[in-house]
């Protein structure tokens, strides 16, 4: 079974990949200009060393992290969110998100990771800016 799941991906990888990272991309662009209760965004299109830019040429993955300014925006936030669903596995064709602290209480309880999916982008924006208006209420 886990060979057939692997091989249905793989007919499809193709087409996933670029449009995963250009959405990842596109909404980190959009995040890091809300500092509202975002502290910091973490993704590799945000590097500006050329070995980066070079080592990823074809596009940057579709996870990155955030972290918020308190523990209680972050845990909103995942809990608001409508297109991105909270799970702990990243890296499907779907957009996740996850609050960190809930599976491992060693991490900053700030942290967000995101995997972001081949959705449509401005849906994405959109689910992540009511969300985020949501967090700040807190």
């Amino acid at each position: 079974m886990e060979s057939w799941l692997l091989l249905r991906s793989l007919r499809t990888l193709h087409l996933r990949v670029p449009q995963q990272s250009s959405n990842a991309t596109k909404l980190v662009e959009h995040l890091v200009c809300n500092k509202n209760v975002i502290r910091k965004v973490v993704h590799a299109s945000l590097q500006r060393e050329d070995f980066v830019k070079n080592q990823l040429s074809g596009g940057y993955p579709p996870c990155f992290a955030m972290y918020f300014t308190t523990e209680q925006q972050a845990r909103i936030f995942c809990s608001k969110t409508k297109i991105f669903r909270h799970a702990t596995s990243l890296g499907g064709g779907e957009s996740l998100c996850e609050w960190r602290a809930m599976s491992d209480p060693h991490v900053d309880r700030t942290l967000v990771r995101m995997s972001v999916g081949v959705e449509g982008i401005d849906d994405l924006i959109r689910d992540v800016d009511q969300a985020l208006e949501l967090a700040a209420r807190s």
